[in-house]
């Protein structure tokens, strides 16, 4: 009666795991760090006065890995970095552990600038957005689809410091992009560029 009473119970948390929160995000929100210590950046989404959303860094022996929370603090994503040649690659995984999507970074240098390219792709691989971010005057973000269509937009705010990201992300057209991917973008990037200012 006791193995059965368990197994019972490990059933009932096993399938209520699996049943992930339904996540939307609106057209236009702000997503702004905040310095958890001097080597994890936090990140919160918020729109109309309102959380939507935050990220928190782990910094892990060998990886970097980003837990994204909704306004309720239920974990509703899990992203993890991992560094090969030429970029970088982040997994993004859902509350159960499945696979909804990855970002792949790929970082190039000229003579005038250096820019990021990401290529952002659903749980089965298949490429669905390119985004492209400059370091010309000021950083932004543009997520295009495969159509050619813009997707999204992020540009850093004017007020941002030195030490604190601050970006506006404005939602354009219907994506098929999963939403916890996009806030991964901003996330992701202020930390690598944190980590970039302490070497």
């Amino acid at each position: 009666m006791k193995t059965l009473l368990s197994a019972i119970i490990l059933l009932s948390s096993v399938s209520a795991f699996a049943n992930c929160p339904e996540f939307k995000v609106p057209k236009k929100f702000m997503a702004r760090e905040s310095l958890f210590s001097s080597r994890a950046t936090d990140m919160t989404f918020d729109a109309g006065g309102n959380r939507i959303a935050k990220i928190e860094e782990r910094l892990l022996s060998a990886t970097t890995t980003f837990d994204l929370y909704d306004n309720k603090r239920q974990k509703i994503a899990t992203a993890r970095q991992r560094m090969f040649s030429g970029g970088t690659e982040i997994e993004i995984k859902d509350c159960a552990g499945k696979i909804i999507g990855k970002i792949k970074e790929r970082v190039f240098h000229n003579m005038f600038d250096i820019y990021s390219k990401y290529s952002i792709l659903d749980a089965t691989g298949k490429v669905i957005a390119e985004s492209e971010k400059k370091e010309i005057l000021a950083p932004s973000f543009s997520v295009t689809g495969t159509n050619g269509k813009q997707l999204m937009k992020m540009r850093l705010s004017t007020f941002s410091t030195r030490s604190l990201d601050e970006w506006v992300v404005e939602i354009l057209n219907d994506t098929q992009a999963d939403p916890r991917i996009l806030l991964m973008i901003p996330a992701f990037k202020t930390s690598a560029d944190n980590r970039e200012t302490e070497k």
